[in-house]
Parts: C-alpha cells; sequence; structure tokens
C-alpha cells in the first residue's frame, strides 16, 4: 500500500471519496467525472483568503504542468459561497478494474501528496504569498488614496512612496497585514501623506481642515500652488526662520 495517507485515509480510501458525486449536484461537464475522474479537494472561492488563493493557483499550475491531460479547472457555483474553482482529476486510469491502488493515476497521487505538505506547512509558496500580498495591498492603497493626496508623475508612484514610507516604520508587512486582515485606512494613507508633504494645494482647504482636527501643526502652503508644500510649519516663529534661510 502506498505510503500516501491524508486525514488519516489511505490513497485507495481518498480515491473512494474523490469519486462519490455530492447529493443533490448538478453536473453538466465531462461525462467521466465520477466515474474516472474526481475532485483533488484543491479549490478557491469568492470568500477565500490569500494563502487559499495562492495555494490553488501554485498547486494547480504545478500539478497541470506535470500532468497536462489529467487535471482540468472547472467552474463551479455554490449558494453558499458564489463562485468555486475546483481543481478537477483523472484518478482512475480504467474504470473496469475498480479502485484498487494499481489503477489510481499517478496524477491524484501527486494532488494527495500535495494536501499531505499542506498539512505540514500550510503555504505551498511562501515567496508567491509574499508577492500576492504585496500586489494586494498596493491595490487596496490606491483604491483608497483620498483625491486631495498631491499626485505628481503618477498614481502608482505615489502609492509606491506611501509604501516604503509605512515600511521604514519598521511595523508594516504587507504580508503579515493582510493575514490578519488589517488594511490601512484612509486617515492612516492622510497621515502618511501628510508627513510626505504629498497634499495637494487645491485641497488645501480639506488639508487645514483636517490638520486642525487631527491637532497636527498647520500646513505652510507658501506659494506653491497645486504642488506639495515645503515640510515647514507655523510653529514658533519657524516661519521667519525659512523666510530667513530663503532670502539668504
Amino acid at each position: 500500500m502506498s505510503e500516501i495517507e491524508y486525514k488519516g485515509f489511505n490513497i485507495v480510501e481518498l480515491a473512494e471519496h474523490a469519486l462519490q458525486k455530492p447529493d443533490d449536484f448538478g453536473w453538466w461537464g465531462r461525462e467521466e467525472m465520477f466515474h474516472t475522474w474526481g475532485w483533488t479537494g484543491i479549490d478557491k472561492n469568492n470568500s477565500s483568503d490569500a494563502v487559499e488563493i495562492v495555494n490553488f493557483d501554485h498547486i494547480s499550475e504545478d500539478l497541470i504542468a506535470k500532468f497536462p491531460d489529467d487535471f482540468e479547472i472547472v467552474g463551479l457555483r455554490h449558494w453558499a459561497v458564489g463562485h468555486v474553482d475546483r481543481l478537477t482529476c483523472l484518478i482512475l486510469k480504467d474504470e473496469s478494474a475498480g479502485i484498487v491502488e494499481e489503477n489510481i493515476s499517478d496524477a491524484f497521487k501527486a494532488a494527495m501528496t500535495w494536501q499531505m505538505a499542506l498539512e505540514e506547512y500550510p503555504v505551498a509558496d511562501y515567496d508567491r504569498l509574499s508577492i500576492y500580498c504585496e500586489n494586494e495591498m498596493f491595490e487596496w492603497i490606491k483604491s483608497e488614496l483620498p483625491m486631495e493626496v498631491y499626485i505628481a508623475k503618477s498614481k502608482d508612484e505615489t502609492v509606491a512612496q506611501i509604501i516604503e514610507e509605512m515600511a521604514n516604520d519598521g511595523d508594516f508587512s504587507p504580508l503579515d497585514w493582510i493575514l490578519s486582515d488589517r488594511w490601512p485606512s484612509e486617515d492612516m494613507i492622510r497621515y502618511i501623506a501628510y508627513d510626505l508633504s504629498l497634499c495637494s494645494a487645491e485641497h488645501r482647504d480639506l488639508w487645514d481642515e483636517w490638520v486642525n482636527e487631527q491637532g497636527l501643526p498647520p500646513i505652510y502652503w507658501g506659494d506653491n500652488f497645486g504642488a506639495p508644500p515645503n515640510k515647514v510649519y507655523y510653529i514658533d516663529g519657524q516661519l521667519s526662520l525659512f523666510e530667513k534661510d530663503e532670502n539668504a
């Protein structure tokens, strides 16, 4: 008997489960499904978190590359979770030979080996997960960027500046934040834009009101209309020092 064992089931028992058609389940795909083809237990849905999404994408790509004719991703609908992408697999080489280990495909064994690996460590590819989280965080901040944040060359470049500043804080990791379902608020993004002097003079009234509400030093707008101001505030005669430096 194979050494493959997942959640207490050996490879033959796993094949039996994978070939079972769920009750009250409509299927309009390939005819071989539930005869020689079945489930792998590898899927993602609308409610999947970052780990589930990356695991599905990485494992599916790996298995399809190794066994291009023995795997297929199918799209399903479920009343509770909505759309589901599920990886299906050729399980039995010959339907008439029955569910015995010698008749179980190498493709299905490879899928179950992946399932065993996830039991040991739940992330299929850590680097891929990190990149995914970085991209998700970038898109989140981009979508939440307040209109009063100054955009110099492009929105993407401004978002990159903000993310770099967050990273310099030492408490920011896109992977850790996303896995803990922690996302920067619009106000947090506004604070960082303020620290970076990315304050659009076109919205100076909004900025002045916000700065006052937060109890922060007011922004010196100078003559930079439509551009971010210098990082100078009206504090203890600081403006006169600034003017002195400018005239030096």
